[in-house]
């Protein structure tokens, strides 16, 4: 995705290939669809639009299922340690920090450890990869998932 993004340039990847991700997230009626979607966004955030991509940020942090939450936490993390890390930082901190500090009390124990990791990020603080075991997820379908396989992506 990000060389297909770097030969069409910034203004072809802000303009047709971001709407088309958004798109995907918006349509689907499936969480795995959102997750790959936000999956794409540390890809090419320095091609295309802070505000768009925020914006789809912004959507996942509120999603009713827990693993695009976490999802969300987990990208915004991969966008802080990215080589925009520092511009990333100020625009995550003015628009996504107040609603990642909620998160750090949600009521999914994935979706509040990996607030915190986004929250100490945008701090600047240094995190540790996280290494959990055992750790359940929800599906949409109510039925826990097993993560452990899944540290480094979403699931």
């Amino acid at each position: 995705m990000k060389e297909i993004a770097g030969i069409f340039g910034p203004q072809w990847t802000s303009e047709r290939l971001l709407p088309k991700i958004v798109e995907l997230y918006s349509d689907s009626p499936g969480y795995t669809n959102r997750v790959t979607a936000l999956q794409t966004l540390p890809q090419f955030m320095n091609l295309s639009s802070y505000d768009m991509t925020l914006s789809l940020l912004q959507r996942a942090l509120k999603d009713s299922v827990a693993n695009v939450r976490f999802c969300a936490c987990k990208m915004i993390v991969q966008l802080l340690k990215g080589p925009d890390g520092t511009k990333v930082r100020s625009l995550i901190n003015d628009k996504l920090k107040g609603m990642l500090s909620e998160l750090e009390s949600d009521r999914d124990v994935d979706v509040k450890y990996f607030a915190v990791q986004a929250v100490k990020n945008c701090e600047g603080a240094k995190t540790r990869s996280p290494v959990r075991r055992g750790s359940l997820a929800k599906a949409d379908d109510g039925h826990n998932v097993d993560s452990d396989a899944q540290l480094s992506s979403c699931p």
